[in-house]
């Protein structure tokens, strides 16, 4: 019998494209998996709430576009502590029943039978599909 193992992946090559603001007081937001080619900041720029930084994508290790997001204590993506957050509003489209489903790379649908919401000063949950306004 022989043991094969995975490659190990490098954690920054886990993230992809990424984009990680510093919002003072020793918090950082970070977003992964960004679309390559389309990040619209570079290091120093000052971003302004709303403003389009990158789009959505599937880069780094995943299995299916979709955007990473986090605020730490830490401006290493993978370092430090996570903390909560609200946002001002998002559009809930429904959750993910599996991951499992998504991770055999089938496409997540919409429950007919739950209506999309507006949901405001909330933080979303893991498995939530989401969608904002602008």
């Amino acid at each position: 019998m022989t043991l094969v193992t995975p490659d190990i992946i490098q954690a920054t090559d886990a993230l992809g494209n990424a984009i990680i603001l510093d919002l003072g007081e020793g918090r950082y937001a970070t977003y992964t998996h960004l679309k390559s080619g389309s990040l619209r900041v570079k290091a120093g720029d000052k971003v302004a709430a709303g403003q389009l930084t990158a789009e959505p994508g599937n880069s780094g290790n995943n299995l299916g576009p979709h955007l990473h997001f986090h605020l730490s204590n830490s401006f290493k993506p993978l370092g430090g502590e996570r903390l909560p957050y609200i946002l001002q509003s998002f559009e809930l489209l429904g959750r993910v029943g599996s991951v499992a489903t998504m991770l055999n790379g089938l496409a997540w649908t919409a429950n007919v039978t739950q209506a999309a919401r507006l949901v405001n000063r909330e933080m979303p949950l893991e498995n939530m599909v989401v969608q904002f306004r602008r």
